[in-house]
């Protein structure tokens, strides 16, 4: 698995994909991950979607591909299907909730809707974005400067 998302952190997508067969072979869902993350970066982001989907159905409570999901969802305009997403990811016990939220909320923003990206921002307790990653505590405080006012 992190060889794989290394390779797609260096472009190098072709390895990225047999990374993904590999995994795919014995059945671990982060196989889904990298193969959609590759094939976005190759621009072929319908096509992650469709790989995105299909590893919810493998595994429905990987929020990972939940959330991964709803980004590309949010990256196309598909909105409705994004915040979709998010809600689903959201509903896992281990999910990432200051990740989640964030990226929930700057589908909102892109989709125009100000106020309930403030309101989905503002359900993160000041404890879970005290506790989360420092890479996603950074992407969480951008995505709240970029709230307007």
């Amino acid at each position: 698995m992190t060889r794989g998302l290394a390779l797609v952190e260096q472009g190098k997508t072709a390895e990225a994909l047999a990374a993904a067969e590999e995994l795919r072979s014995i059945r671990y869902s982060g196989a889904f991950e990298i193969e959609a993350q590759a094939l976005a970066r190759e621009g072929s982001k319908e096509e992650a979607i469709a790989v995105l989907r299909k590893g919810l159905e493998a595994a429905p409570t990987s929020w990972l591909n939940g959330n991964l999901l709803g980004n590309y969802l949010s990256d196309l305009g598909r909105y409705e299907e994004a915040f979709a997403a998010y809600e689903q990811a959201l509903r896992e016990p281990s999910a990432d909730r200051v990740l989640i939220e964030a990226n929930y909320a700057l589908a909102l923003l892109r989709a125009g809707r100000d106020a309930d990206a403030r309101a989905r921002i503002a359900t993160v307790p000041a404890h879970d974005l005290s506790k989360a990653e420092p890479d996603t505590r950074v992407f969480f405080e951008s995505v709240l400067a970029d709230l307007p006012s």
